[in-house]
């Protein structure tokens, strides 16, 4: 049952950078997009990566905010099980190149949507995300994340 004016929020901030010092080892390359780094995006793979290979290099950056709240309390049901539902609104951002500073003065990907997290039994936190992606003047078809645990 939803609980009129005891809703809290939460607003998060998470910043994570990814820097290679001496000899770059190719198989090293990380990309950003997925339901980790910048939603809205989908993970690179090589069909993928012919045509979106600016989201790859040896390394990374990525924003997240992230605004929750709390939609069903966390409780136990009649079962002996734990549920609750929280409502999350994100926007991430990110950027990856094989050279550290190159990386900054390229446009990042942009990642925007809304989310649903759920508490099942055993204490873990089920997520859903649906989010759109936005790069070089352009708006991506929207994509489903489905991961276990928040984002941060």
């Amino acid at each position: 049952m939803l609980i009129p004016g005891k809703k809290k929020w939460v607003a998060g901030l998470s910043l994570s950078f990814r820097k290679y010092f001496g000899e770059s080892i190719p198989y090293k390359t990380v990309s950003v997009g997925g339901a980790e780094s910048v939603r809205g995006w989908g993970v690179l793979d090589s069909t993928l990566y012919a045509v979106e290979s600016f989201r790859s290099g040896l390394n990374s950056y990525f924003f997240s905010a992230e605004l929750r709240q709390t939609l069903i309390p966390k409780r136990l049901t009649r079962f002996g099980t734990e549920f609750g539902l929280i409502l999350a609104e994100f926007f991430d951002l990110g950027a990856a190149d094989d050279n550290f500073s190159h990386m900054f003065s390229e446009d990042p990907i942009i990642g925007t949507g809304i989310g649903l997290r759920f508490y099942v039994p055993g204490n873990m936190l089920f997520r859903v995300d649906y989010s759109i992606g936005y790069h070089d003047n352009e708006w991506r078809i929207p994509k489903w994340h489905i991961s276990v645990g928040h984002k941060f």
